[in-house]
């Protein structure tokens, strides 16, 4: 049990970095999670006015990703009564 406080404990504190990890650009911004329509409309294409960006230059060797087991052209899902596909 104690094992288990300890590994919530831990996952908390490394949410709440990550959650911190955001530098405002524009002074009284809310959290990305916390925006309005309006304000997602607004900022999310001008992201770098509203949060410090940067760009990760790849490394010395780019490993390329696996081939997935299936296609998902196939791939459905319903929602409100109606179907969709990718």
């Amino acid at each position: 049990m104690r094992k288990m406080i300890g590994l919530l404990m831990a996952v908390a504190v490394l949410a709440a970095g990550v959650a911190n990890a955001q530098t405002v650009v524009r002074p009284g911004t809310p959290s990305l999670l916390r925006w309005t329509l309006e304000q997602q409309t607004e900022w999310y294409p001008a992201i770098e006015m509203v949060y410090r960006t940067a760009t990760v230059k790849r490394g010395d060797y780019v490993r390329p990703l696996p081939k997935a087991e299936r296609s998902l052209d196939t791939l459905t899902y319903s929602q409100a009564d109606k179907s969709w596909t990718t």
